[in-house]
């Protein structure tokens, strides 16, 4: 990978997050939280089977029906 395409990958314009969850001790769930106590200004969109939101956001059952 070339270093002039970096800046795609650590300065993203929105997040996906793929096993978003709010269950106790989960990668998924500690993740999620970290992602909105932190200073990304972007959209992030949780992907979960099992849930329809999380923390009020709507999540999207497949990448394939997020918004972006």
């Amino acid at each position: 990978m070339s270093v002039r395409n970096l800046h795609q990958l650590l300065e993203p314009k929105s997040i996906a997050l793929l096993g978003a969850s709010d269950r106790d001790g989960s990668v998924g769930a500690t993740v999620w939280r970290n992602l909105r106590a932190g200073q990304f200004t972007g959209p992030i969109y949780p992907v979960n089977l099992k849930y329809s939101t999380l923390g009020g956001a709507p999540v999207s059952k497949r990448v394939a029906d997020l918004p972006q």
